[in-house]
């Protein structure tokens, strides 16, 4: 019984960090991806893993910044928004 105990946390071990894999296979298929379209720049699965396992940050570590929200070109993207966005009735209940 002991046996089949070990057996099964074993597979489970393997199962947890196959998932793990994946989702780490995903995420650097998602990174390529967008460099792709925002910069139309093709970057290998094999280099961003490299780039990423030299970089020595848990995800616990990496914070976020916040976008800069009071220049010119974030103040007119939110005034063309906001101008749509009280449009839309006119638009839809005519």
């Amino acid at each position: 019984m002991e046996h089949k105990k070990y057996i099964n946390s074993f597979f489970n071990n393997i199962m947890k960090l196959i998932s793990i894999i994946m989702l780490s296979i995903f995420i650097i298929r998602s990174i390529t991806e967008k460099t792709f379209n925002d910069y139309k720049l093709k970057i290998s699965v094999h280099t961003i893993a490299c780039i990423i396992d030299r970089f020595n940050y848990t995800s616990k570590r990496v914070h976020t910044i916040s976008e800069k929200r009071n220049d010119d070109r974030t103040i007119e993207i939110i005034k063309t928004y906001a101008e749509e966005f009280i449009l839309l009735p006119t638009k839809y209940l005519v």
